[in-house]
């Protein structure tokens, strides 16, 4: 277990210094003035997370006390249709509430990201750490690669550049993300009956601890940014 967690811990410190790295290269590139103008497009990812309504964490606080696989299987694709829907919903706000030339990839990193932190809650809450260390370690290498690229290749940075690396690392990241989770069988049909029958029954109480945390969480953010 604890080596688990020092892979885990490992790779998480990579990741954010490969991102921060790219932000200090795009911030140190295109100057104080057109960084300040993605800055909103910047908050608007951050902020759309929120539309979730807590239910990750909900999922988490379930899946942790129940004891049968099929049941917590039922869980994980709760959490993942979930988020698809709330991932479409974000898409949509972001992409009509933006008003600049790359709305359409601002909008597409709120929804992608959406999906990746619900994966990313799946592997943690089924104590998969080594692959939730090596898909985090590899959206960061994704996002480096596909920045790196656009930027040698376009004949000018600007945000489109950096907002559409980020999208497409994103997208890839999901797909690699759905093929793990395939590969530990962690979900199950969407359309079966005994998962209709589960989001009838539990919905309303999973949707209630959502909302609590989600309240819990803002209010945090709130009192912390008074500041």
């Amino acid at each position: 277990m604890l080596k688990k967690l020092s892979i885990y811990s490992i790779s998480k410190y990579l990741e954010l210094g490969i991102n921060a790295m790219i932000l200090l290269h795009f911030a140190d590139f295109v100057g104080a003035r057109q960084f300040g103008e993605v800055s909103a497009s910047l908050l608007a990812v951050t902020y759309s997370a929120f539309i979730v309504l807590g239910i990750n964490g909900s999922y988490v606080k379930h899946f942790s006390l129940s004891t049968e696989n099929e049941k917590m299987r039922t869980l994980s694709t709760f959490c993942l249709s979930y988020n698809v829907i709330a991932a479409l919903l974000a898409f949509l706000i972001a992409y009509f509430a933006i008003d600049q030339h790359y709305a359409l990839f601002v909008a597409g990193i709120c929804c992608f990201n959406i999906g990746r932190g619900c994966i990313q809650t799946i592997l943690r809450a089924t104590l998969h750490t080594e692959y939730l260390a090596i898909y985090n370690l590899g959206f960061a290498l994704l996002f480096l690669a596909c920045y790196s690229t656009l930027c040698l290749t376009s004949t000018q940075i600007d945000g489109s550049i950096l907002f559409s690396s980020w999208c497409l690392a994103l997208f890839i990241s999901i797909l690699f993300g759905l093929m793990i989770l395939k590969k530990l069988a962690l979900i199950e049909s969407p359309f079966s009956q005994s998962f209709v029958q589960f989001v009838r029954e539990k919905f309303i109480q999973l949707f209630k601890d959502g909302l609590k945390l989600a309240a819990l969480t803002f209010s945090s953010i709130v009192f912390i940014s008074s500041d």
